[in-house]
Parts: C-alpha cells; sequence; structure tokens
C-alpha cells in the first residue's frame, strides 16, 4: 500500500503511482500543505500507518514561498518564508520519527524545479505595474531569489534523507537533466502538467521497484 503526505504536487500524482504499481494508496497530501501541517496530518492518521505501506513524503514548495501580495503593497516591511527553514527541519524530522514509529517506511520527495519568471507572472498577474516593480525590486530585480529560495528547502530535504537514513527520490534532478524542463510544468512555473505528472510518478514507481519494495517484501 501507497500512503502520502505532501502537498498538490504530491497529492496529483499517488493514485497514478498506484495504478502503475497495482496496489491501494491513502492520499493524504493536501493543496497548500507545508512541513508544520503536515506533522498535523501525520498525528492525526498516524493510528492508520502500518508496517505495510511505504509513505510518500513531500514538502517544500509552499514552505519555501512568501506573502507576495503583502510585498507588493508594503515592500520596505521584513518577510521570511511560509516556514522558516528551521522550523521546516524540525517538522520534517518529527514527521519522519512518527512514520517510523508506526512501522511505516518513509521515502521523501525532492520538488520540480520552479520557474521563476513564470511563477512571477502568474502570481502578479492582476496586479498593476507598481506592485510588480515593488515585488521585483524587493526581490533584488529579477526572479533568481524564487528560484534559490526553492532550491534551498530542496537542498535541505535532502540533508534530511542522508541524515535520518532515509530514501529520497530525486525529482529535481531528473528535472534539471531535461533541457526542456518546463515543458514539464504547468503555467505557473510549480504544478507540473500531465506530462510531468506522468514523468513523476514514473520514477517514483521505478525506485520504489529496484530500491525499496525488494526491501519491504
Amino acid at each position: 500500500m501507497i500512503t502520502a503526505f505532501g502537498d498538490s504536487i504530491v497529492q496529483s500524482i499517488v493514485d497514478l503511482c498506484g495504478r502503475k504499481l497495482g496496489t491501494s494508496t491513502a492520499n493524504y497530501a493536501r493543496v497548500g500543505g507545508t512541513a508544520p501541517l503536515g506533522e498535523q496530518m501525520v498525528e492525526r492518521y498516524e493510528e492508520r500507518l502500518n508496517n505495510n505501506q511505504i509513505v510518500l513524503i513531500g514538502y517544500g514548495g509552499n514552505d519555501s514561498d512568501y506573502e507576495w501580495s503583502a510585498i507588493a503593497v508594503s515592500p520596505e516591511g521584513e518577510y521570511q518564508p511560509r516556514t522558516s527553514l528551521n522550523d521546516f527541519v524540525c517538522a520534517y524530522t518529527r514527521i519522519i520519527d512518527r512514520v517510523r514509529s508506526a512501522g511505516a517506511t518513509p521515502v521523501l520527495l525532492s520538488m520540480p524545479p520552479v520557474d521563476g519568471d513564470r511563477y512571477f507572472n502568474f502570481f502578479s498577474r492582476y496586479w498593476t505595474d507598481e506592485e510588480r516593480e515593488n515585488v521585483m525590486n524587493w526581490m533584488g530585480g529579477d526572479t533568481t531569489f524564487i528560484t534559490t529560495e526553492h532550491q534551498l528547502y530542496n537542498t535541505t530535504t535532502r540533508k534530511i534523507a542522508q541524515e535520518q537514513g532515509v530514501e529520497m527520490i530525486d525529482i529535481t534532478a531528473d528535472f534539471l537533466n531535461k533541457c526542456d524542463y518546463q515543458d514539464y510544468l504547468d503555467e505557473d512555473g510549480v504544478h507540473p502538467n500531465e506530462k510531468g505528472q506522468r514523468r513523476i510518478a514514473d520514477l517514483i514507481v521505478e525506485h520504489l521497484q529496484e530500491n525499496v519494495l525488494p526491501l519491504a517484501s
């Protein structure tokens, strides 16, 4: 059985993974999911976990994001990611501990890379020119800030996996190794489109079949 906790990206591919593996799924991933919210979800459904389950865990996209609309109005303010890096690490580590304590096998998922330009154009599409300029100036003049913050949380996820001795499926590297990785993303530059969802599901299934399922059997 495949169980999943994560954000909307994870939510979109769990059932596809289950069909490819011919197994049932329990999808507890949610739109807007962050690591702290994920910890609450794991606590709520912990009693449903057991040693027959592989648990996919994927957070970071919403955690690393900012309240862009607030910055657009008041760029002189002090702003931090939705989840601080320290809180992200602590919550993610506790999620892993809870899953393991229930006897299930945690498998972490890195995020697809973000297209900073496309994402900025998406979330600012209804703004005034002044609001767009406010945020662009706050970021330092270009959208590299978005990709850098996103990658920081991706790198941190990798470190968590290494320190905790947990399997991690590197979706980021696979996408970046493709010259046309943007073709795998939706118009918002963040979420995978149908093609991207299929690719992520294939990566997960291949990794589980080669590295996780033989150990669990």
